[in-house]
């Protein structure tokens, strides 16, 4: 930008926000961001042909170019386009930039795979301010800058990550400073994640390979059923080793761990339990005809307690198998209704020790705001209107001159 060029006090802007990747391993997020704005230069452009006339590159250094910065980039932003259009009619210019940047978040991964998360954008504009987009005809701006509704200030899409999220609403929040001449722009994508697929692919194969130690109960006590029991045990050593690659890496234990854990938990109980079985009562343990059959047990099995091997075997068999279904149960009904353990916006928006305030307020202010909010309905929908629940007053400015995006 060529510092000639006086800047204008106020563009008019709206975003377009396309959630790329959201990566649960290195909590970061790429986003596609689109600025479409206009503004009245200071000094006429001049420039013929038709209404709506695209500069060239190398016509760029004629208009005012804003400076654009994200916060908590992992790496420079990639500018993927960078247009700008003179309206001859009016002598307006509009332009749109698009970039893609790697955003580090925070993600709260315990209530994980029923988690729902807040992607946190904050692109900040650095020498003019932002005011609202106010144009409603298409044919007032170039088809390039249209957006799904043409009242919309900012929209949504979900794109590839769309089978593994629902989007739920998107908030966007503006704080001008007139001081400093610059502007922040906080947008806020709330999200839940789609459960079902670590439900059938992870929890309830894991729920077979557990329950699988219930049939135990039929191998007579030789080197069988020790067999059986190293193969359960290592399937499931290696079941959980490869399905790591698909859950988060943390600290701390998300609800899918406490699940696995409680199963390899009960596996140990029942190796234990055998073990006990195999010293304690070595003299007592029934066999077939041929030896390798497990026999019926009598009195002559019986210990000091009354106990035989088999009630022994057939009531820990059983409790285990019992509380095993009974926690796949309750896994399952959170599946079915994953609200009653998913964290609520205001919890999760207050992670951090600083609760969000503008989580607080109703759907106020400008009606622009709340067009399009029919579309933040629905589990399944990957897009969505933004909605602004309040916007601060300018720093440095009147108090009396509120601040709209």
């Amino acid at each position: 930008m060529s510092e000639k060029i006086p800047g204008p006090e106020t563009i008019n802007a709206r975003f377009k926000l396309g959630i790329l990747k959201i990566n649960d391993v290195e909590q970061s997020v790429r986003v596609d961001v689109n600025c479409f704005f206009y503004y009245d230069p200071v000094e006429p452009v001049e420039f013929t042909g038709g209404q709506h006339v695209r500069f060239e590159n190398i016509h760029k250094s004629q208009v005012f170019v804003p400076n654009f910065d994200f916060e908590n980039e992992m790496e420079e932003a990639l500018v993927t386009d960078e247009s700008y259009w003179l309206d001859t009619k009016t002598g307006r210019v509009f332009g749109r930039v698009n970039w893609i940047p790697h955003i580090q978040e925070r993600f709260d991964h315990k209530p994980f795979p029923f988690d729902r998360q807040i992607v946190d954008v904050k692109l900040f504009v650095n020498n003019t301010r932002l005011n609202q987009w106010e144009l409603t005809d298409p044919k007032r701006f170039p088809v390039e800058l249209l957006m799904d509704n043409p009242e919309w200030i900012s929209q949504v899409e979900l794109n590839a990550v769309a089978d593994a999220w629902n989007l739920k609403k998107l908030e966007t929040h503006c704080t001008n400073d007139d001081l400093h001449k610059s502007s922040e722009v906080h947008f806020q994508v709330f999200l839940d994640r789609e459960h079902r697929y670590y439900f059938w692919n992870i929890a309830m194969v894991y729920f077979v390979i557990i329950f699988l130690k219930c049939v135990i109960i039929a191998f007579p006590y030789t080197e069988e059923r020790f067999e059986y029991a190293m193969t359960l045990a290592l399937t499931t050593v290696a079941f959980k080793f490869v399905t790591s690659e698909l859950v988060p890496r943390t600290s701390y234990l998300t609800y899918l761990d406490k699940y696995s854990l409680f199963g390899l938990f009960l596996l140990l109980i029942r190796f234990m339990t055998d073990l006990g079985i195999q010293m304690g009562m070595q003299g007592l343990l029934p066999f077939g005809d041929n030896g390798f059959s497990r026999g019926e047990c009598g009195q002559e099995n019986e210990n000091s307690l009354g106990w035989t091997p088999c009630s022994i075997d057939f009531y820990v068999t059983g409790a285990l198998g019992a509380i095993w279904v009974m926690a796949a149960g309750i896994f399952g009904l959170f599946v079915l209704c994953p609200n009653l353990i998913r964290p609520s916006w205001n919890k999760l928006n207050s992670r951090n020790g600083n609760r969000n305030k503008y989580m607080q307020y109703e759907l106020t202010g400008n009606k622009n705001w709340a067009i399009g909010e029919s579309s933040l309905q629905g589990r399944k929908s990957t897009r969505a209107a933004a909605v602004v629940v309040s916007i601060d007053e300018p720093t440095g400015g009147p108090a009396d001159e509120p601040v709209s995006l």
